[in-house]
């Protein structure tokens, strides 16, 4: 029979049989106690514990071995280089931003990847070269699909932009880059997907504007959307369709302002109202008619002013500037009869002006006998002149004069030796004599004396009737 053991300590009997008291202190009972129960809590809880424990700081379990591959040694090295071009292809597409354009098609062949590993590492390398092959596939798929993504990507951001949705458009343009990082029409649909939603927003506000017919605000709305989108077409079409409405505006106001002028007969204010209406609809019906008014009206007003000036001018006697303003008002209007017959009444006077000065400057010119027919002739003539005003009778009066002062002959005395010839241009030759008394018409004449043998004797001489009697002496005294 085997002996149960014993928890009570050695040598308990051997003291008893010494004679020791058979009662222990109540001290000693408590200690025994506290260190059974904690020997009981060594033996069953502490190995529990120390297996959590070690279940917690437990590593993943590895992956298991691969399993030996069935199949020969030109299979292993098909899977092998049908997993390295996975790699290869795998990186050239990821430094191409797929995982930004591919999407979901990329992740299912990421997943056909992984597909394609396990069955590498269970042995199965037929169904591994097929997985890879069809991964491969994949890859070149997702590379042919770039310009059909790109114009897909780049349609929907477009689509995006004009409903005014920017996140969508932002979205969209971020694939359309990531597939042509220098596409200039991507680059700026992100630009104007980053502010789409405020060109929106200006664009409502200033449609409300519109229909309250606030004109001004509306444009101003419309034009800052504008400013920041020049391509979102409802802000550019509320842009142009408000202000053709304010165009219409200002132009009716043009054009009143141009027929309020007309009526003032202020020709300045009228032309740059005119000229304002003409910028802003050149092709009005209303335009060209208004402008044939006020080039009539200004027309007449300038005749008006012409012939004005004009009159002035004959009653001034200037000729010369009457003439000018009645050439002038012929070029603005060739029926203008007051211009036609002013015209011809100053060529007229100016002309015979003209031969009266031709006289009036040069009195000696009647010493001869046809300029004296024709003075007379002239005289009568500016005689005829019913309305002579000041200046033409004073000039009458001259010519009179000057033909009278003509007309009356003044005595002189010449003297010479009886041996001399004497004559007088435009007078007569009067031969040898020793003295001999003539009657002249005034005037300055030359009298040229001349003797054989000797050097000939020449003499200017006046005759004035506001001087005494002339004394001329004409001898040829030196010999040659």
């Amino acid at each position: 029979m085997t002996d149960t053991p014993r928890l009570t300590p050695p040598g308990a009997d051997r003291g008893s049989a010494a004679g020791t008291p058979p009662g222990r202190p109540l001290w000693l009972g408590l200690g025994l106690a506290v260190m059974l129960l904690l020997g009981l809590a060594v033996i069953v809880v502490l190995p529990a514990l120390v297996e959590q424990e070690k279940e917690t700081a437990r590593p993943p379990p590895p992956r298991p071995a691969p399993v030996e591959p069935v199949g020969d040694d030109s299979q292993r090295e098909q899977a092998k280089a049908a997993l390295a071009d996975v790699l290869h292809r795998r990186a050239e597409l990821e430094t191409d931003n797929v995982a930004i354009w591919g999407a979901g098609d990329y992740r299912q062949l990421l997943d056909l990847t992984g597909s394609a590993d396990q069955a590498l590492d269970a042995g199965r390398l037929e169904s591994a070269i097929d997985l890879y092959q069809k991964v491969l596939g994949g890859f070149d798929q997702l590379d042919r699909s770039r310009d059909r993504r790109f114009d897909t990507a780049s349609a929907a951001g477009m689509s995006a932009l004009e409903s005014a949705h920017g996140a969508e458009a932002t979205a969209q343009f971020h694939i359309a880059l990531a597939l042509r990082p220098d596409d200039e029409g991507a680059r700026r649909g992100l630009e104007r997907a980053g502010t789409i939603e405020q060109v929106a927003l200006l664009t409502r506000q200033a449609d409300a504007m519109e229909l309250k017919a606030r004109w001004e605000d509306a444009r101003e709305a419309f034009a800052k959307a504008v400013a920041l989108d020049g391509l979102y077409q409802p802000a550019q079409a509320g842009l142009e369709r408000v202000t053709a409405r304010l165009r219409k505006k200002d132009f009716r106001a043009a054009m009143s302002e141009a027929l309020n002028a007309l009526d003032e007969g202020s020709f300045t204010r009228a032309e740059q109202a005119l000229a304002r209406a003409r910028a802003l609809d050149p092709q009005a019906p209303e335009l060209q008619e208004v402008s044939a008014q006020f080039a009539t009206a200004r027309r007449n007003a300038r005749l008006r002013a012409l012939r004005k000036r004009a009159h002035a001018a004959e009653a001034d006697e200037d000729w010369q500037t009457a003439a000018r303003l009645h050439r002038q008002a012929l070029k603005l209007d060739a029926a203008a009869t007051f211009a036609e017959s002013g015209l011809e009444l100053a060529e007229a006077r100016l002309e015979l002006v003209r031969k009266m000065d031709h006289y009036l400057s040069q009195p000696q010119r009647l010493q001869a006998s046809q300029a004296l027919t024709n003075a007379q002739a002239l005289l009568e003539t500016a005689n005829t002149v019913a309305d002579a005003g000041p200046k033409l009778r004073a000039a009458r009066g001259k010519l009179a004069d000057l033909i009278a002062w003509a007309q009356t002959p003044v005595p002189i005395r010449i003297r010479s030796d009886n041996a001399t010839d004497v004559v007088i241009y435009q007078v007569g030759r009067f031969g040898r004599f020793e003295q001999r008394e003539l009657r002249l018409r005034p005037g300055t004449y030359t009298a040229v004396g001349s003797r054989d043998g000797y050097r000939d004797v020449r003499k200017v001489f006046r005759v004035d009737t506001n001087q005494p009697a002339t004394d001329l002496v004409i001898r040829c005294e030196e010999r040659i």
